[in-house]
């Protein structure tokens, strides 16, 4: 029988008649993957929550109220969800009632003085009874015999004291100097919200809400509702003159995010509450009168998950003033009210990073129906774990996706993580997924519809591009993956495997999309999606709760197709297929002879072995979880598009099932080809007269510059000779292209001549087809030739071309720069370059102008390449090195009215990254003397870059984070003095965010943990930090830091101008076998277990932070899993006993006739029977060494076997 989750129940069935008939028919099931079954035996109906924020003291005190309906009608105890607050007192409808509080975090640790660290497994398995059923707090209810109450109030008075989690508080200490304010940090795993507020949490359990948030009224009176100073803000009233002194401390204590929002104390600033739902009114405190209660509600039912606030002297300004007036008038009443709340200062990056908002609120209620809730608020904050917080009409941003009008390079990241939490509302908050298996609807829908607004935004080129490079990056990343669908996702979930699923599913839906609307009777997406809400709004999806198989039935209904065999293969399925594709015309049958093999199975690429993702593919080997294979076979249609002689296109459909499939396609043209290879300087002779007859004749394509004999002179162009063209005109076609219509998530190489590929680029208008033709070229496979070089100079050229394509020609053209070709390549890129940005017959490079933002792009690009310019060994030539260099030393952006930060951290990066050699060589790169010279200017350069952002801070200082980076490459590969000693600096608490994790990453790359010092100092900040964000981030970086030792080994240590390296043939062969062995998943977990698996600080550190109340449950889970892969788990526990000496005691035995014997005396038997002790000795005489101050006996450790 299936059991039907507790959530989908309506109204009629939880009402008091037909609750009892509901657990006869239903049993006892659990309706969600979180709760137990105590808790099932409830229903929450709405909750009301009162709290007072004291900023100064980081506390919340408050009062809930739950209604809730009993559904077991022997309940005798009400459980809810609690940890990391103190309950006070409990009630049941209004009166006093007993209650057990067990703190999970207090709870959650091994207490016995003698545990330490291999008893990891038993604190795991605790952990994951307590995620499956956290509780906490269980109040019983008073015995009323034959009374059946229909519902129940039950109240809690609590209190939060300097959460570490759930709430994050900012700017309240006095060493930070940002603008005080509070907010939830909530997350879609569960737990989040009872972290503060006892409830029944889980993003199932929905209710209505009601607040009353209690804060004081402006800046100026936090120091009165604490008495204390706050930050160093006092009321003005007793404010008094700044010392000298502090001016200086001020000025060493500079914060670099001031450069964008520095406090100004002496403005006055109104608190205010956002809150997700709907505001009623704001009154003064009654009781205090420099504090304000702010009442609000949210009517839609939402689960706690989606309970959000965010209290500070926020700034508003309305988003929906950006829309023109024509605009408003065609919305209308659909109009939504778009309010904006930041931080005082930062008005001028959210006006430039949300004005687009409008205009996406207006395409998603145009598409996909009216607004789920009243208005949209979007608050920046700071300190967050995540970049969005998406609750019921409140959006949580970080102020990181905030930029300047000066940057250009946040653009569409910025704009694309806010589109997103504004489709969220729709498919997230108000379209909720059934399962955690059904998470992967949520992001592959939400991600859909935003990339659909892009792409009205942006163009149709930047969306099909994007999403090709997306499929490119997914082709690197599904390897032995499990499924988006995956039925055994563990709580919480993994931030990488959220980030897959977050690029899969998208494109998953994206194909879905193709194949429904290619039936031709479907409106695909289109039409399925504002179904699905329509579903959600009149409750025939009981609480708006989305499952697969109910989105696949939609997408049947709408398409008139089964999609079974598709959910197995991409939903259900593992991994991608591998399409190599071979064809030849037969000219006495005038057909296309295709062969098609899908070769996954034969061509396996191989896993990538990342040092971020060490520890969970290191948890998976020792669970002896398989790696997923790819399905042998994909089938489903595929589009193939002939472009013929005539130049028409023609399309044909063929259906994929086997892993070789074979095709005759019919061939059409009768009439003769187009002349497309012709040079186009020959145009002005034809004049565009043909005779009146079918002779040969030239059309215009796409990369036509530099035609002139000069141009071709000059920049070395080759073009194909008349043989050649000759050869090409006997060509039944200009080129096929494959999956067409991109239907397909494949890895795909087709067996053409270069020509056709020539012709793709130049004549198919489609970005993605231009994009697999440079990505063909770039083939392992592909032979470079001149002509190809010329190609891709002129698509790099031609302003025609989408500014993406460019770039990837320009990427492309590095791997032309080879000495058989006498570095062609490297010549027209640099040509390239020097032409457009630098100053005629030198490599001093023009004042930057950014104001053409694709120009600004391709220019990136081109700096990039050059770094890929390589000789046989891996090397950079002198001159690519001195550009670069050049290009470092004399950047100009005095007159750019744009920032060039992200430029001059691409040229570090980029210098760095010649200057580095690839292969063998790298062993003895330092050994050159020129070489080195560059190297030593090179981190003279960075220095400087260095000094001057600390004088004039970049935006979130970013050329201090790459110059850091930069440093430690050039360290780890020269064997330089920099590592945790120069990286220390940054670390400290003042920095921005970003700079000090970065110094941690680094630092705990170059080996950190293998210093005792370093590792108290790491566990410390990991758990006593103030910014929850370096404590999330170094988090991750500790779990990368043992990829790094177990990947890489330990970092040698040393530092020498004259460095002469000599190493015999024995410790060769062992280093060999090092990093053999270390390439394996096993190998690696014994290496790391050898490098530092006996280090006591290590491991005393490290099961101390375990056992530490204030670690949250993603951090101690991902230390479990440290410990799991870093020890042996032992079912052992020490037991301590005291024994009697073991000192040996001499004894004196009179034997008679003047005879003694001297013996050790024997130690006393324990556990031993009578029978087998030894004969009695007569009582001996006096011991000849007595002594009576007698050493204190040792103790015996024994080891118990649990």
């Amino acid at each position: 029988m299936k059991i039907k989750p507790l959530c989908s129940l309506s109204q009629s069935e939880l009402s008091l008649q037909n609750k009892h008939s509901y657990l006869l028919t239903h049993c006892t099931s659990l309706f969600t993957l979180v709760v137990r079954n105590e808790k099932a035996t409830i229903r929450k109906i709405h909750q009301k929550v009162a709290i007072d924020i004291d900023f100064a003291s980081q506390t919340i005190n408050g009062r809930t109220d739950i209604n809730i309906m009993p559904i077991n009608p022997d309940l005798k105890k009400v459980v809810l969800d609690c940890y990391q607050a103190d309950v006070h007192s409990c009630y049941i409808n209004n009166e006093p009632a007993n209650f057990v509080y067990d703190d999970a975090l207090r709870r959650l640790r091994i207490q016995e003085p003698n545990s330490n660290v291999s008893h990891h497994h038993q604190l795991n398995s605790q952990y994951e009874s307590t995620v499956n059923d956290l509780g906490g707090l269980s109040i019983f209810l008073p015995k009323s015999p034959g009374e059946d109450p229909a519902t129940l109030l039950v109240s809690i008075e609590f209190s939060v004291h300097q959460p570490t989690s759930g709430i994050t508080f900012v700017g309240v200490d006095p060493i930070d100097h940002r603008y005080p304010h509070a907010y939830t940090n909530n997350s879609i795993v569960p737990y989040s919200t009872s972290s503060w507020l006892p409830c029944v949490d889980g993003i199932w359990e929905r209710s209505t809400w009601e607040f009353e948030i209690t804060i004081p009224k402006t800046l100026g009176t936090l120091s009165k509702s604490s008495n204390s100073q706050l930050n160093g803000f006092t009321d003005k009233s007793s404010s008094q003159e700044p010392h000298e002194d502090d001016d200086m401390q001020s000025e060493l204590d500079h914060d670099p995010r001031t450069s964008v929002a520095e406090p100004d104390f002496s403005e006055d600033h109104d608190m205010e509450v956002i809150g997700c739902g709907d505001l009623l009114d704001q009154v003064t405190h009654p009781k205090a009168t420099h504090k304000k209660t702010v009442y609000s509600t949210v009517s839609t039912p939402v689960a706690p998950n989606y309970i959000a606030f965010a209290a500070g002297p926020f700034k508003h300004i309305n988003l929906t003033d950006f829309r023109e007036p024509e605009d408003d008038d065609a919305m209308g009443s659909s109009a939504i009210e778009i309010a904006g709340y930041y931080l005082p200062k930062y008005a001028e990056e959210v006006e430039n990073s949300c004005v687009f908002m409008y205009k996406a609120m207006d395409f998603f209620v145009r598409e996909y129906g009216s607004y789920p809730f009243n208005a949209f608020k979007l608050c920046f904050v700071d300190e967050t774990n995540y970049p969005i917080i998406s609750t019921p009409s409140l959006v949580i941003a970080s102020n990181s996706l905030l930029f300047p009008k000066a940057n250009l390079d946040d653009i569409y990241e910025s704009t694309k993580t806010l589109t997103w939490a504004l489709a969220s509302q729709w498919i997230g908050v108000y379209l909720i997924p059934k399962a955690w298996n059904d998470l992967w609807l949520i992001y592959g829908l939400s991600y859909f519809i935003t990339g659909l607004f892009l792409k009205k935004l942006m163009g149709n080129n930047d969306h099909r591009f994007r999403l090709k490079k997306d499929v490119l990056k997914l082709l690197e990343l599904d390897i032995g993956r499990p499924p988006i669908a995956n039925p055994n996702l563990v709580l919480p979930i993994d931030p990488n495997t959220l980030n897959f699923i977050a690029l899969k599913a998208p494109l998953v839906i994206h194909i879905l999309e193709r194949r429904l609307t290619k039936t031709g009777g479907s409106l695909g997406m289109s039409r399925v999606i504002p179904k699905l809400l329509l579903q959600v709004m009149s409750g025939d999806m009981l609480n708006g709760c989305l499952s697969t198989s109910h989105f696949l039935k939609t997408c049947e209904k709408a398409s008139h197709m089964r999609l079974d065999i598709f959910a197995q293969q991409w939903i259900y399925g593992y991994g991608y297929p591998i399409f190599r594709v071979v064809q030849r015309f037969n000219r006495k049958k005038m057909i296309i002879e295709m062969g098609i093999d899908q070769v996954q199975t034969k061509e396996t690429p191989t896993i990538p072995a990342s040092e971020g993702n060490f520890v969970s593919d290191a948890i998976r080997h020792l669970n002896n979880e398989p790696v997923a294979s790819g399905l042998p076979v994909f089938s489903g249609p595929m589009t193939i598009r002939i472009h013929e002689a005539d130049g028409t296109p023609y399309e044909h459909v063929v259906e994929l099932k086997d892993s070789f499939t074979k095709l005759d396609i019919q061939y059409n043209t009768k009439y003769k080809r187009i002349s497309r290879n012709r040079s186009t300087k020959n145009v002005r002779k034809d004049n565009g007269d043909h005779g009146g007859d079918d002779s040969d004749y030239v059309i215009r394509s796409l990369g036509d510059v530099l035609q002139s004999d000069e141009d071709i002179e000059k920049w070395r162009l080759y073009d194909y000779t008349k043989e050649d063209e000759d050869t090409m005109a006997t060509e039944a076609f200009e080129w096929i292209r494959v999956d067409a219509d991109f239907e397909w998530i494949c890895d795909l190489r087709v067996r053409q001549p270069e020509h056709m590929f020539v012709s793709q680029i130049q004549q198919d208008r489609d970005v993605v087809a231009q994009l697999e033709t440079i990505r063909h070229f770039t083939g392992n496979s592909f032979s470079i030739s001149r002509q190809v070089s010329t190609v891709l100079l002129r698509t790099l050229l031609d302003t025609r071309y989408y500014y993406g394509v460019r770039q990837e020609a320009a990427r492309a053209l590095a791997n032309c720069a080879n000495p058989e070709l006498d570095w062609i390549g490297y010549y027209h890129l640099r040509m390239a370059f020097l032409e457009s940005f630098c100053f005629e017959n030198s490599t001093i490079p023009k004042s930057n102008d950014f104001s053409n933002i694709s120009e600004y792009y391709v220019k990136c690009a081109m700096v990039e390449a050059f770094a890929n310019v390589r000789d046989r060994k891996g090397v950079t030539t002198s001159s690519v090195k001195k550009l670069l260099l050049d290009l470092l030393c004399f950047n100009d952006n005095a007159n750019n009215e744009f920032s060039d930060s992200h430029f001059i951290c691409l040229l570090i990066d980029s210098l760095v990254d010649a200057l580095i050699p690839r292969g063998e060589t790298v062993q003895y790169a330092f050994s050159d003397p020129e070489h080195m010279e560059y190297v030593h200017q090179a981190i003279n350069e960075i220095d400087r870059h260095m000094r001057i952002d600390a004088c004039m801070p970049s935006y979130k200082n970013i050329i201090t984070i790459k110059a850091l980076e930069a440093k430690n490459r050039l360290a780890r590969t020269f064997h330089l003095d920099f590592g945790p000693r120069e990286l220390f600096p940054y670390t400290q608490e003042g920095n921005y965010n970003s700079v000090r994790s970065v110094a941690y990453d680094l630092m705990l790359q170059s080996g950190a943990l293998k210093n005792d010092a370093l590792i108290k100092y790491m566990f410390y900040i990991l758990i006593n930090d103030l910014s929850p964000a370096v404590r999330r981030s170094l988090m991750y970086s500790i779990q990368k830091g043992f990829g790094c030792l177990a990947r890489g080994g330990a970092k040698t240590e040393f530092a020498s101008d004259d460095l002469i390296v000599e190493e015999d043939i024995t410790k060769a062969i062992e280093k060999r076998i090092d990093i053999t062995s270390r390439a394996s998943i096993s190998g690696a977990i014994e290496a790391l277990r050898n490098d530092v698996g006996k280090n006591r600080v290590l491991s005393e550190e490290m099961w101390k932070a375990i056992n530490d109340p204030k670690i949250d449950l993603m951090t101690k889970r991902n230390l479990l899993m440290i410990c799991r892969v870093l020890y042996k788990a032992k079912s052992s526990l020490i037991v301590t006993l005291k024994i009697p000496s073991l000192i040996p005691r001499l004894r004196a035995i009179h034997l008679g006739k003047g005879k003694i014997v001297i013996r050790k005396a024997p130690l006393k038997q324990f556990g031993k029977n009578k029978e087998k002790s030894p004969p009695q000795i007569p009582a001996p005489s006096p011991v000849v060494n007595d002594n009576n101050n007698k050493p204190k006996g040792p103790t015996l450790k024994i080891k118990l076997k649990l």
